[in-house]
């Protein structure tokens, strides 16, 4: 009996709270490339927004801004979702 070592807690179920947690941090580097992706784009707009205001081009710019956001945020986002498989 003196061998027995305690339990160490392996056996327990997860509580609730542990497989939420568990599921974000699974699904962390899936949300910061959908950030990333989204981030490009506002990015991209708000620049192209802010340079046909100042040079008077609109909307020239901000439809430029925008087309080069979405394509670096794609870019981006395949190249982050491929690395992680």
């Amino acid at each position: 009996m003196a061998d027995q070592r305690p339990d160490s807690g392996a056996s327990k179920p997860k509580s609730e709270a542990q497989k939420t947690a568990e599921a974000w941090r699974a699904s962390q580097p899936y949300l910061d490339s959908v950030w990333q992706l989204v981030g490009s784009v506002v990015g991209g707009g708000v620049l192209g927004f802010v340079l046909d205001r100042w040079l008077k081009t609109s909307p020239w710019l901000l439809l430029s801004g925008l087309g080069l956001g979405i394509i670096a945020g794609m870019v981006e986002f395949i190249r982050r979702v491929t690395k992680l498989k």
